[in-house]
C-alpha cells in the first residue's frame, strides 16, 4: 500500500488506542451512577470465571441474583456466543472492553467489504466503514454498558454483505445469511428482530431487482425467493438452538408476558430530540442518541438533491425515515402497530432501530462519495444549495439562543463549526482536486464523530466503582453458611455482590421468573403487577425512597434464605433486628431466617441437613431423618433428583421451592441441573457447525481443483 493509504488508515484507527488503554476501566454514561456493564455483564463474567476456577464447570444455573435463575437460558449470560469465550481468559473488565473494540473493527471491515462488493469507490467504502465504526450511538450504548447489543449490531454490515451473494450460483454463499443471523441471536436476541426485518426486506429487494416479476413466471420467480428465505430461517434456528430452545422455555415462565404496549414503547424518541440528527447530544441518554455525524447527514442531503445519485440511494433514504418513525414510538401510531405484530410483541425500546439508521446513513455516504468521484460532468444544478439551508438554520439558532440565554451549549458550537466546514469542503469538491477534498471531508467526519464519541462514554477505575460501596458488605461477610441478602432500595449493587460473593434475592435483569416475582410481591410487600427489569420495581426510578412505604414480611423472606435486609431507609417490620449503628444503609438481621437446605419433619419443625457440595449445577446433601427436604431454590424444569442413586421426582414446596420426601435412615440426596432443551440445542448446533465446516472445506477444495 502507498504511504498515503497507510497514513489514512493510521489516523482513522489510531484513536481506538485511547479506548484500548481504557480497557481496564468500567464504562459509564457521563454523570450517571448506573451502567449495565457494571450491573450485569461484569458480574456475569466474574460468575463464569469463578465457577470454572472453583468448581471446574460451566455454570448453567445462577444463584447470584433474583433467588436463582436458569443461567443457560439467559441471553445476557452470553454463554453460547463463541467470541465471548475469548474474554474469559482476561480480567472481566478488560475482556469485555477488548471484545467491544474487536467487534467495532469487525463491523467496519464488514461495511467496507459490502460496499466494495457493490463496486463502490474504495474512498467511499472506507468513509462508510469509519462512519459505522465511530457511530456515536454505538459508543453511547457502550457507555451505558449494552455490550452484547453492540456486539450484535456490529454483525449487521456482514449481514448486508451476505445478502448480496445468497442468490448467486455459488451455493455455499446461500448459507452465509443464516449463519450470521444465528450469531446475531446468540450475541443479543434483542437485535434479531430488527436484523431479521432488514434481511427479509433487503433480500426481497435484491432478488426482485435481479429477477423482475413476470406474469408468466410469477410462481417460479417467487419460489426461488421463498426457498432462500426458508433456508436462511432454518439455518439461523439451527445455529442459535443452544440459546433459542432454553430461552423459549424461560420466556414462557417469565414476566415477559406482562409487557403491555407502554412497556414496549419505553424510551420512545421525544420529538424535540429529532434535532439530535444535526446537533450532537454530548453525554446524552444512549437510547435517544440520533446523531450520525454532519458529514453523513450532508451526504444524504446532497445525494437526494443530486439527480444522478438519487435513484441509487432512495431505498436507504426511505429506510432511514422509517427508522425514525418507529423510534418516535408512542408519539406516532406507526410504532404501536409494528410492536403489536408477532415477534415484535417481545421487543422493547423502539429507539434501538436507530442503529439501522446509522447503517443506512453510512451506505448513503459511500454512494454519494463514489458517484462524486465517478462523475466528470460538473455542469448543471449544484446540490450544495441544500447543504447551506441546515447550516444557516444552525447559525440562526446559534445566534437566537445566544441573544435569549446569553450562553450557548458546546453542542451548538460544535455542530455549527462542523457544518460550516462541511459546506465549504463540499463546495470545493466541485472546484478542486476531488480526492484531496474528499480526504479532508473524511478527516472532518472523523474529527466530528470521534469528538462526539469521547463525550458519550466515561471510563471509571475499579477503585472508584467498587471501593466506596464496600463498607456495608463487611457486615455481611460470613463463611461456611449459605444465605441471601435482600434490599428494597438496591443498597448492594450487583457488581459489589459479585466481587464479594454475596447472593441477592433482589436484582436487575429483563428476564425474571413469574413464580419468583409472585412470591416476592407478598414477601417484599411491594406491588409487582407490571413488567419491570428490577425486582423489586422502583416506581419513579429512585431506589433510595421509592419503596419506603412498604413493609416486607420477614417470615416469607426467611423461607427464601434471606438472613440480612439492607436498606437506605429504616424498616419497622417484625423479625428484622437492626445490627449496625453507623447509619445509612441500615442493615437488619432476619430472626426468621431458614437455611438454604433444611428438613421439615412431621411435626413441622426444621432440622439441619449436611450440605456436602453446593455448586451452580450440582447439590449433594446427606440426611438421617424422615421428612421433607426443602431447597430454598426456585423449582425449574431441568433439575433432577436422586436419593441413594435412585431417581426421585422433585415436588414443589410452597409453590416455589424444590423439595423431596425421604424416609428414616441415612440417605445421600443429589440434585443436578440437566436442562434437556439445552442439550438438544447444543447437539443440533454442533452437528450444524460440523456439516457447515465440512461443506466449506469441500467447496474450497473443489474450487482450488478447478483453478488448477
Amino acid at each position: 500500500m502507498k504511504l498515503k493509504t497507510w497514513l489514512i488508515l493510521g489516523i482513522s484507527f489510531f484513536p481506538l488506542l485511547y479506548f484500548a488503554f481504557q480497557a481496564n476501566h468500567i464504562p459509564y454514561p457521563p454523570n450517571s451512577d448506573y451502567s449495565d456493564f457494571a450491573i450485569t455483564h461484569y458480574p456475569n463474567l466474574v460468575y463464569l470465571q469463578d465457577s470454572i476456577r472453583q468448581y471446574g464447570q460451566v455454570p448453567l444455573w445462577s444463584n447470584a441474583i433474583l433467588g436463582g435463575y436458569p443461567y443457560d437460558a439467559n441471553p445476557l449470560s452470553s454463554l453460547w456466543y463463541p467470541p465471548y469465550w475469548a474474554s474469559v481468559i482476561f480480567p472481566a473488565q478488560i475482556g469485555l472492553n477488548v471484545l467491544v473494540i474487536a467487534h467495532l473493527v469487525w463491523g467496519a471491515a464488514g461495511m467496507y467489504s459490502y460496499l466494495l462488493l457493490l463496486n463502490h469507490h474504495r474512498f467511499g467504502a472506507f468513509m462508510a466503514a469509519m462512519a459505522f465504526m465511530w457511530m456515536p450511538k454505538i459508543f453511547a450504548h457502550w457507555g451505558a454498558g449494552h455490550v452484547t447489543l453492540v456486539w450484535a449490531v456490529c454483525w449487521t454490515p456482514w449481514l448486508l454483505y451476505s445478502m448480496r451473494g445468497q442468490f448467486s450460483n455459488e451455493k455455499i454463499k446461500r448459507t452465509y445469511p443464516g449463519i450470521i443471523l444465528g450469531l446475531i441471536f446468540l450475541a443479543d436476541p434483542r437485535w434479531i428482530v430488527w436484523a431479521g426485518s432488514l434481511y427479509i426486506i433487503y433480500s426481497c429487494y435484491v432478488y426482485l431487482t435481479k429477477n423482475p416479476l413476470k406474469r408468466t413466471f410469477f410462481i417460479k420467480n417467487l419460489t426461488g425467493l421463498f426457498l432462500q428465505l426458508g433456508t436462511t430461517l432454518i439455518l439461523a434456528l439451527l445455529v442459535s438452538a443452544p440459546l433459542l430452545l432454553p430461552l423459549a422455555q424461560y420466556t414462557s415462565l417469565s414476566t415477559r408476558a406482562m409487557m403491555d404496549i407502554s412497556s414496549q414503547l419505553l424510551y420512545s424518541l421525544p420529538v424535540n430530540h429529532l434535532l439530535g440528527v444535526i446537533i450532537p447530544d454530548f453525554g446524552g441518554f444512549s437510547e435517544w442518541i440520533s446523531y450520525f455525524g454532519i458529514v453523513p447527514l450532508f451526504g444524504m442531503i446532497y445525494g437526494v438533491a443530486h439527480r444522478k445519485i438519487r435513484p441509487k440511494i432512495w431505498l436507504w433514504v426511505v429506510g432511514f425515515i422509517i427508522c425514525f418513525l418507529v423510534a418516535l414510538g408512542d408519539q406516532t401510531p406507526f410504532a404501536s402497530v409494528i410492536m403489536r405484530l408477532p415477534v415484535f410483541e417481545w421487543q422493547r425500546i423502539p429507539t434501538r432501530i436507530l442503529f439501522l439508521a446509522g447503517v443506512f446513513s453510512a451506505v448513503i455516504l459511500s454512494n454519494v462519495i463514489s458517484e462524486i468521484l465517478k462523475d466528470e460532468d460538473e455542469s448543471g444544478f449544484d446540490p450544495i444549495f441544500f447543504l447551506v439551508i441546515p447550516t444557516i438554520f444552525l447559525i440562526l439558532l446559534f445566534l437566537g439562543i445566544q441573544l435569549v440565554n446569553k450562553e450557548i451549549s458546546n453542542e451548538f458550537i460544535w455542530a455549527t463549526i462542523v457544518a460550516v466546514l462541511g459546506v465549504l469542503i463540499f463546495r470545493l469538491i466541485r472546484k478542486n482536486k476531488k480526492k484531496v477534498m474528499i480526504i479532508l471531508l473524511g478527516f472532518l467526519m472523523l474529527f466530528d464523530l470521534i469528538g462526539s464519541d469521547i463525550q458519550m462514554i466515561e471510563f471509571r477505575s475499579l477503585e472508584n466503582v467498587f471501593t466506596p460501596k464496600n463498607k456495608t458488605t463487611q457486615l455481611l461477610s460470613e463463611s461456611g453458611e449459605l444465605f441471601r441478602v435482600y434490599s428494597p432500595s438496591y443498597s448492594i449493587p450487583q457488581e459489589i455482590a459479585a466481587i464479594e460473593r454475596i447472593q441477592l434475592l433482589d436484582g436487575i435483569d429483563p428476564m425474571q421468573l413469574r413464580q419468583t416475582v409472585d412470591y416476592m410481591e407478598a414477601a417484599a410487600g411491594i406491588p409487582m403487577d407490571q413488567y419491570s427489569v428490577t425486582m423489586p420495581p422502583f416506581k419513579t426510578g429512585n431506589p433510595e425512597v421509592d419503596n419506603q412505604d412498604f413493609l416486607p414480611d420477614a417470615r416469607l423472606l426467611g423461607k427464601m434464605n434471606v438472613k440480612y435486609v439492607v436498606s437506605e431507609f429504616p424498616i419497622h417490620s417484625k423479625g428484622l433486628n437492626l445490627i449496625n449503628s453507623s447509619g445509612i444503609p441500615y442493615v437488619y438481621q432476619n430472626r426468621y431466617f431458614l437455611p438454604r437446605i433444611y428438613l421439615m419433619n412431621d411435626n413441622h419443625n426444621v432440622d439441619q441437613v449436611d450440605v456436602r457440595y453446593y455448586s451452580p449445577n450440582q447439590i449433594t446433601i446427606s440426611s438421617d431423618r424422615a421428612g421433607t427436604i426443602v431447597f430454598a431454590d426456585v423449582m425449574y424444569p431441568g433439575w433432577i433428583c436422586k436419593v441413594d442413586g435412585v431417581p426421585i421426582p422433585l415436588k414443589s414446596y410452597d409453590g416455589l421451592f424444590r423439595s423431596v420426601i425421604v424416609n428414616d435412615g441415612n440417605h445421600i440426596i443429589e440434585l443436578n441441573y440437566r436442562p434437556v432443551l439445552l442439550y438438544i440445542g447444543l447437539a443440533v448446533s454442533v452437528v450444524t457447525w460440523v456439516l457447515l465446516v465440512a461443506i466449506l472445506l469441500y467447496y474450497f477444495k473443489k474450487k482450488k481443483h478447478h483453478v488448477v
